[in-house]
């Protein structure tokens, strides 16, 4: 898998990630599934590490 269809599969997933309200406040959830790009622009840090956390743990394993 190339890096790019690494990263768009990432953002496939960050639009359809119903995982994320185990990381985020209900009102958060609503907002990030509204629109993610801008919400996760936002996230601090930390927040932000734990929502990747879960969109990595979607990705295909690498097979190389």
């Amino acid at each position: 898998m190339t890096d790019a269809h690494k990263f768009q599969n990432a953002l496939r997933i960050m639009y359809s990630l119903d995982e994320v309200s185990s990381v985020l406040s209900p009102e958060d959830t609503g907002a990030f599934h509204a629109n993610p790009m801008a919400k996760s622009v936002r996230m601090d840090e930390d927040t932000f590490a734990r929502v990747y956390a879960l969109i990595e743990a979607r990705q295909p394993k690498d097979k190389s």
